[in-house]
């Protein structure tokens, strides 16, 4: 309806808790799939989205592979 006022609209203080708890909860299962996940890929993509969410910075812990190298015969 036109006349009818938005959640927003209506109680701001309890919109922004709302939108609020949700970004926290959001977060908390985005750190969750980056603990238990196997595959980099979907790592890198949570860390990604985790990053966005939070508006900070993303810190990227990369494993590197120490190679061993034979010189001579």
């Amino acid at each position: 309806m036109a006349g009818e006022l938005s959640r927003k609209d209506r109680d701001p203080k309890s919109y922004e808790l709302l939108q609020s708890m949700k970004s926290i909860c959001r977060r908390r299962n985005l750190r969750t799939t980056i603990e238990k996940s196997t595959a980099m890929f979907d790592k890198e993509k949570a860390q990604e989205r985790l990053s966005k969410l939070s508006g900070g910075v993303a810190v990227l812990k990369v494993c590197r592979l120490k190679f061993m190298h034979s010189f001579g015969p």
